[in-house]
């Protein structure tokens, strides 16, 4: 899949991810450093999914986690810097606990950021790196090309 294919390009530093150093002690480090980079990138993308699509549908918690990775260009390293950007998703700013309190829609986001960053799903969005409720209508909106409706959420992409 693409998403696949993007997210195993390269590691931050330019190396292949499945080219690691010659010398043992950095082939571990760097395998060290590349799973806690993906696990950081796994909650943040579950804690996304969770705070912004639980109460949705399945198909509408994935368009989450689609424009989570569109934003992050598919490149793990960044997703938690783009969840946690200034007031792009209402949670971050909005909550004072970011702990999840609904255990089962917990663990859904969970394994759905895993499968979201495995691969497994295709991009539903059809790249889009921005949503809001259907609550709301905000005036950025208007900068961007809306592409579809998934439950609750509205889905944009560039112009």
């Amino acid at each position: 899949m693409v998403a696949r294919q993007q997210c195993e390009q390269t590691s931050p530093r330019g190396r292949s991810l499945f080219n690691p150093p010659l010398n043992p002690r950095d082939y571990f480090n760097e395998l060290e450093r590349l799973s806690m980079m993906i696990q950081n990138a796994l909650m943040c993308l579950a804690l996304n999914i969770y705070h912004e699509g639980r109460g949705e549908p399945l198909e509408g918690q994935i368009a989450i986690a689609m424009v989570t990775m569109n934003r992050a260009s598919w490149d793990t390293a960044s997703v938690c810097e783009v969840v946690y950007e200034e007031k792009q998703f209402s949670w971050t700013h909005r909550l004072d606990d970011f702990t999840p309190q609904e255990p089962a829609a917990w663990a859904v986001a969970r394994r759905l950021a895993q499968r979201v960053i495995e691969g497994h799903h295709d991009d539903i969005t059809e790249g889009a790196t921005h949503f809001h409720t259907r609550a709301v209508r905000p005036i950025w909106r208007h900068s961007l090309k809306k592409v579809k409706t998934i439950g609750a959420h509205v889905f944009y992409v560039q112009r």
